[in-house]
């Protein structure tokens, strides 16, 4: 399941991204990806601004700047529980920019790795990071 809120710092989010129905093709398709093996934790996409990502960050990994996407799991298995997603939208609007596509492209591209991220994959080791890569390609393949 894929819960779905704006926090006041995140603002001019566009029509689009305020409809949950567009996180939870996302969600379904990184489930369709690990088939059986995707784990059955409830996540939640918060959308949110520098000031707050940036407090997060501080507070979990003592870095003190901002940063695209937090992820974080609540459980004790790996295999269930909730997650949370925070997404900088205006991090996220800059590499939008940079990387010359849409806030939309870009906003898919960090829900799908923050959901692995909190279905434990990680991308700190060069293979790891080819592995999250491949399947977060291929969960953004299945959306039109």
């Amino acid at each position: 399941m894929l819960h779905f809120l704006i926090e006041e710092g995140a603002s001019n989010v566009p029509q689009l991204l305020q409809k949950r129905a567009w996180y939870n093709k996302y969600y379904n398709a990184c489930n369709k990806i690990l088939g059986a093996k995707a784990p059955r934790i409830t996540v939640t996409v918060i959308l949110t601004g520098d000031e707050q990502i940036k407090k997060l960050n501080a507070r979990y990994r003592k870095l003190s700047r901002t940063t695209d996407v937090l992820s974080f799991y609540y459980g004790e298995d790996g295999m269930t529980g909730e997650g949370e997603v925070f997404i900088s939208v205006p991090v996220a609007l800059k590499q939008a920019r940079r990387f010359e596509h849409s806030l939309e492209k870009e906003i898919a591209r960090l829900v799908v790795h923050g959901i692995f991220h909190v279905y434990g994959y990680d991308h700190i080791k060069t293979e790891e990071r080819r592995h999250m890569r491949a399947l977060e390609n291929a969960a953004l393949a299945l959306v039109p």
